[in-house]
């Protein structure tokens, strides 16, 4: 959760842009769900096992869930933008570097 949260503020800081928001309060929500309702809940767990504290776990992880769920589909677009970017702008090389540099290796071997 740590690296997530680093990487959604560089990428907000580089990136201003509303999908990147989005990010960083889904990634807040988690956090804050998290530090309010999950760790006091299995702190109680881990004292007194009582089947009220496990559905009320499972209840209050449904917002983590939703909040990750929504995360992966914003991930999955991002990612998919960047592909469909990378396509248009992609230019081949007219010659393939290794092709061009076993070439040189070769010729400066052979005298």
């Amino acid at each position: 959760m740590t690296i997530e949260l680093i990487t959604g503020i560089i990428l907000l800081y580089n990136y201003p842009e509303n999908l990147y928001i989005i990010n960083i309060i889904l990634i807040a929500l988690i956090w804050l769900n998290t530090i309010l309702f999950q760790v006091p809940i299995h702190l109680k767990l881990m004292s007194e096992g009582s089947p009220k504290l496990i559905t009320k776990v499972i209840r209050t992880n449904w917002i983590r869930t939703l909040c990750w769920t929504a995360k992966t589909l914003l991930v999955g677009y991002i990612i998919w933008e960047l592909i469909i970017y990378l396509k248009k702008t992609y230019k081949p090389l007219e010659q393939p570097l290794i092709q061009k540099y076993y070439h040189q290796i070769n010729h400066n071997t052979i005298r």
